[in-house]
């Protein structure tokens, strides 16, 4: 539980800054009343649930529009399949209610600060960035541009799509080029549990004119890459614990030495 410290800046990045963590438990609650619906266990609480928590977890984390589509999908393929056409709204009422909300948050904020509030960047913008020659990771294209272009979403749109064009035209030139690009990408993205874990905090030392000099050697590459090294090889251990207990606890259940 002491070395469950060393998670600390991971654990504040994806919980408060990102919303990530808050986000996946609306978006994971969603599914599972999701499923329940698909076996025949549509109940009118089950469908209130999907479409209210699908559209929480979308404010956490717009991120989490690529949940609402896929639980669209699985439902309408699923009740077309079990020929349920009557209960086709409950996907459509996902899409309508993460809309809905969204756009009034925007009119609340807007009606608070006396101002129309803005979607921000433009999507496309976050898909060039992701195309870029840096493993696909956050350079702040999208923010660098937005602010270029005077905070105008369509013009910066029409700027993305054109760096976009230009990444296309690279990869089909070149397929190896691409295959080793998203290969980086995955990897970088998915495979380190600990993938910029200590960014906010090391940043927030490195801006601090008046830190000590302990906090610099903390925040500083060697130390990180030491917690780094040590948190992958503590977590590979939590996850063959867990694989151990599960095993013993299904021993248990079964009766089997």
């Amino acid at each position: 539980m002491v070395c469950g410290l060393l998670f600390i800046p991971l654990q504040t990045k994806v919980t408060f800054i990102y919303g990530d963590v808050p986000g996946l438990f609306f978006a994971v609650r969603a599914m599972k009343h999701a499923t329940e619906i698909v076996v025949k266990k549509s109940t009118l609480k089950n469908a209130v649930l999907v479409i209210v928590f699908m559209a929480f977890a979308y404010v956490m984390k717009n991120n989490y529009l690529i949940f609402s589509i896929a639980v669209v999908i699985y439902l309408a393929a699923e009740l077309l399949r079990q020929r349920r056409y009557k209960e086709l709204f409950i996907p459509a009422a996902v899409i309508a209610a993460t809309l809905i909300l969204n756009f009034v948050i925007k009119l609340s904020l807007g009606a608070v600060l006396d101002g129309t509030v803005s979607s921000g960047a433009s999507k496309f913008s976050w898909i060039a960035m992701g195309m870029q020659e840096n493993a696909g990771t956050f350079n702040g294209y999208n923010d660098a541009t937005y602010y270029e272009m005077g905070f105008d979403a369509d013009l910066q749109s029409e700027l993305a799509k054109n760096d976009i064009k230009a990444r296309l035209y690279e990869f089909l030139s070149n397929p190896n080029q691409a295959i080793g690009f998203y290969t980086k990408k995955a990897m970088v993205q998915w495979s380190d549990p600990t993938y910029n874990a200590f960014e906010f905090s090391s940043r927030n030392v490195y801006l601090d004119e008046s830190a000590s000099p302990l906090l610099w050697v903390i925040s500083g590459p060697k130390c990180i890459r030491i917690a780094a090294s040590f948190l992958k090889v503590f977590q590979l251990f939590m996850y063959i614990g867990s694989f151990v207990l599960k095993k013993k606890k299904k021993r248990r259940k079964t009766g089997t030495p």
